[in-house]
């Protein structure tokens, strides 16, 4: 319903159709989402059970309806939407990070942003600064060189997050004070800057000195001209259980032999995952050159989606123009025609 309604309301004048569609479609969802509210935690099915201990929401959803509210009475400068978010930002609980389970940060500096006064008995602007202080004072663990470091898994999506809503906060000019603004901004900036080599190396493949050449990424390693038949042999790892399985003895676990090639080889990608932000760097501010753990080496979307923000923001900020196609050659105008025909005599 949040994604929605924000695509609706950035679409809505160039393309009203789609964009009313949208957000339809959003309100459909918000309608489901509060009148059968639940927590996939309480679900009995073992599958589920088993990804909860690596997706470890605290089991509470205010925060995400709180979020999709926000989102609907922008769209719709509705006042029940309104009314709605207030409720369920009382509801929901304050978290020190932001994650993907975790929206009450993102919720709290987009309610400072655009609605202000009529959310300061929410506390809205207060618990927005206090999530940046736990961050500013050092309260939350960062790495040597000052990378936003919670902890270790994918830690690059805490200083995408931090990079992106640090530049939104710093644009509220009616409710937060100056001096705030422009730490919080400068604060914002040294997280992108990490990203793009300023403690040495580049994050971002592709892109800058020394950047990552081994990814969990299987895209990027294998090409038409070395997988083989072998590659994709299909491995039985064991059975999924639960009631979404067709088999009584339950769902087959199947790996394609040529994840094992990937993450055990010692050769660079062959191909460059332009664009793609590594998952986290060691505490040290070191690299490991080896996929065997994609906690570090998987490029996940939850790490690329806040940084790309910030990057505009950024490019926005210094009046930085635009790329123009003939500067993505390689990237977006690949001729694989010869390669297909070589292939299909081969």
């Amino acid at each position: 319903a949040a994604a929605l309604a924000a695509a609706a309301l950035l679409w809505q004048n160039e393309d009203p159709d789609w964009s009313a569609e949208a957000l339809e479609k959003a309100k459909a969802l918000w309608v489901l989402a509060t009148t059968k509210p639940k927590s996939y935690r309480d679900s009995p099915d073992g599958v589920i059970k088993n990804m909860q201990s690596l997706y470890a929401t605290d089991g509470h959803y205010a925060d995400e309806l709180a979020w999709a509210a926000a989102w609907l009475a922008l769209a719709t400068q509705n006042d029940t939407y309104a009314e709605a978010m207030a409720e369920w930002t009382e509801r929901q609980e304050q978290h020190n990070t932001l994650e993907t389970w975790q929206y009450s940060p993102a919720t709290n500096v987009l309610q400072a942003s655009k609605f202000g006064e009529s959310m300061t008995e929410h506390n809205a602007m207060y618990n927005a600064q206090q999530f940046f202080d736990r961050y500013l004072d050092g309260s939350i663990g960062r790495t040597d060189r000052g990378a936003a470091y919670p902890y270790h898994w994918t830690a690059m999506q805490h200083v995408g997050n931090l990079a992106f809503l640090g530049q939104v906060h710093a644009k509220n000019e009616r409710f937060v004070d100056p001096s705030y603004r422009a730490r919080v901004f400068n604060y914002a900036r040294f997280q992108a800057d990490y990203t793009l080599g300023s403690a040495g190396r580049s994050w971002l493949t592709g892109f800058g000195k020394d950047y990552p050449e081994y990814l969990w990424h299987k895209a990027s390693y294998f090409s038409p001209q070395n997988w083989t038949p072998e590659d994709g042999e299909r491995i039985w790892m064991g059975e999924d259980r639960g009631p979404w399985t067709t088999k009584v003895r339950g769902n087959d676990k199947m790996v394609q032999r040529a994840q094992f090639a990937m993450q055990n080889s010692q050769e660079p990608q062959r191909h460059v995952a332009y664009g793609a932000l590594f998952g986290a760097p060691l505490q040290d501010d070191g690299m490991i050159n080896t996929r065997k753990d994609y906690t570090y080496a998987e490029p996940t979307t939850v790490a690329n989606a806040a940084i790309t923000g910030a990057y505009a923001g950024l490019a926005e900020y210094y009046g930085l123009g635009t790329y123009d196609d003939a500067q993505l050659l390689e990237v977006m105008h690949v001729d694989y025609d010869a390669l297909i025909l070589q292939l299909s005599h081969a």
